[in-house]
């Protein structure tokens, strides 16, 4: 059963990603985030990042883009391994619009 690992509110900074959240325990994650705020003429990137063998950068292991108002508003990342060592970074980045608070969550699976 998922388990909810961590969870808040981010209000977007334009162009930049801000990383909502960050985990280091060995498991199994999706990262939600509820995009209902998206308008017309806003865009935004939500994101996973993975450090593997110990590198101090997080590369892109997930990316889900974003525009204009969202028929099916929750977004879910694909499934994330984690194993012992490695890093996960989650992040939110709105590239257009006007900035607004997105909802989002870290489960563990």
């Amino acid at each position: 059963m998922p388990t909810l690992v961590s969870s808040g509110v981010q209000l977007s900074s334009i162009g930049t990603e801000v990383v909502v959240v960050q985990h280091t325990a060995a498991n199994n994650y999706v990262f939600i985030v509820n995009a209902t705020v998206l308008a017309n003429a806003d865009a935004a990137e939500f994101t996973v990042r993975l450090a593997v063998n110990s590198s101090p950068v997080a590369g892109l292991a997930y990316i889900g883009t974003y525009r204009h108002i969202q028929p099916v508003p929750t977004k879910l990342s694909i499934p994330v391994p984690l194993t012992a060592g490695q890093l996960l970074q989650c992040g939110i980045k709105q590239t257009e619009g006007t900035a607004r608070s997105f909802p989002w969550e870290l489960k563990s699976l």
